[in-house]
């Protein structure tokens, strides 16, 4: 599956700074390298150097490059990486230099995509690269980079170890029937798979975790127009992302803001105000408020504590209820009526003069933590590796199933060899072409 092409991507992003990474691999990039690159420095292997960027015997760039010859490198394969000038006109034209050299143009994630093929990380390693480089909060990045450095990759390898074990086993049992060998294997089996279902299932579960930390926390801000949601926003992240008016129905979308609090990536969506309206675009506006909150994870429903609330707030109060949901009294600087909803936690706050704030930030926090709360130290965050991890469970459930039978020790071989595959899968000792390019397609360039 290896290209033997050598391949050239732009590695820092557009517009990233001064200086910009040009990244080449593959066994004529040291060749290519020297063919674009004058210097008067001699050669070192993993030796940084100054010189011009040449194309048509004409200086182009004035950088600095590193060569790195053999395969104790990122891919496995030769490298070299040059450091121009980071302007879209300098890196557009030393990328064209090297191309003219011989180098193509990589795929998305082809320079992880060898490092995988040529056996420098495994898959499920391969895909944490692309969680850590797009990592929401530092804990994501964390989770990610655990994985990076094999944290997972060692529990699935542990866990293939024990089905191997079972598999030597049962495969004894199949080859001499005479020895009569079935109520031992059972005995000695069924404990283990038990313990590898508990440990799988473990794992799995972990992803309800995991989106949260991948993702973020999704929080929707809810509640009939002009009671001070977009203020609210602009007051929990503290700088003017939505516009305010007094104006009812001045938000006509779904707006959407990243934020950390204490680590926990939380994604805010103010929304339009709940209403019927015959306005076209606030009706649309309207619906995908109303799409939030079927994304959310916890609502928080905004009411104008200085009034009594009406039928508009009672009609989006009837939408919410089967959600996680915090009400928030706003505008209460003005005055504050007791709430009448039944809802567990309510908070007062005024978006004008940051009453209320505090406790609101706590509140979601510790919703948030809540709801990704886990004993398990690793945790899963792609869904592709908990589906492969349900179908381990459902394989081993089966071989278990097959022993309570009493049937032939070649169906148990069977599951059990299922569950084996599927581990594999995660860390891409038995995965198929067609989903390994599927997993790097989704990389970005020069990574």
């Amino acid at each position: 599956m290896i290209d033997k092409d050598t391949i050239c991507a732009v590695s820092s992003p557009p517009g990233s700074g001064a200086i910009g990474i040009i990244r080449i691999s593959g066994a004529d990039a040291i060749n290519i390298l020297n063919k674009v690159f004058k210097t008067k420095q001699v050669f070192k292997n993993a030796f940084m150097r100054h010189g011009f960027i040449v194309k048509a015997g004409e200086p182009i760039d004035e950088v600095m490059a590193v060569g790195f010859e053999g395969d104790k490198t990122y891919t496995g394969e030769p490298m070299a990486e040059v450091f121009p000038h980071g302007g879209r006109i300098p890196m557009k034209n030393v990328m064209d230099a090297i191309v003219a050299a011989g180098a193509r143009p990589a795929q998305p994630g082809e320079f992880t995509k060898r490092a995988f093929l040529n056996g420098k990380m495994d898959l499920s390693e391969a895909e944490a690269v692309m969680d850590f480089i797009g990592a929401v909060s530092e804990l994501s990045a964390k989770t990610a980079f655990d994985q990076l450095e094999g944290q997972l990759s060692d529990k699935i390898h542990a866990m293939q170890n024990r089905l191997t074990d079972m598999l030597a086993m049962i495969e004894a049992g199949i080859e001499y029937p005479e020895e009569d060998l079935e109520s031992d294997i059972k005995a000695k089996a069924l404990p283990v798979l038990k313990a590898l279902i508990v440990e799988g299932k473990a794992l799995s579960e972990s992803f309800d975790s995991g989106k949260y930390l991948k993702e973020g926390f999704n929080v929707c801000i809810i509640g009939k127009p002009n009671v001070g949601k977009s203020s609210l926003l602009n007051a929990l992240i503290g700088k003017e992302k939505a516009i305010v008016t007094d104006i009812a129905g001045t938000t006509r979308d779904v707006i959407e803001e990243l934020y950390d609090i204490g680590g926990l990536p939380v994604r805010y969506f103010d929304t339009a105000g709940i209403r019927e309206s015959v306005d076209v675009v606030e009706s649309i506006g309207v619906d995908r408020s109303l799409n939030a909150i079927d994304k959310a994870d916890l609502v928080l429903f905004v009411v104008d504590g200085s009034v009594k609330p009406d039928a508009q707030d009672d009609d989006v109060y009837a939408r919410i209820q089967h959600k996680h949901v915090v009400l928030v009294q706003n505008k209460a600087d003005i005055k504050a009526f007791d709430p009448v909803y039944d809802i567990e936690e309510t908070i007062m706050t005024s978006a004008i003069n940051g009453n209320g704030l505090d406790e609101l930030e706590q509140a979601i926090y510790h919703a948030g933590v809540k709801a990704q709360d886990t004993t398990e130290s690793i945790i899963i965050t792609n869904a592709r590796h908990k589906q492969l991890l349900d179908d381990y469970v459902n394989s081993l459930n089966a071989a278990v199933d097959e022993f309570d039978m009493g049937s032939d020790l070649d169906c148990v071989s069977i599951d059990i060899k299922d569950a084996w595959n599927a581990l594999g899968e995660i860390t891409g000792v038995n995965v198929s072409e067609a989903i390994i390019n599927r997993i790097f397609e989704n990389f970005c360039l020069g990574k």
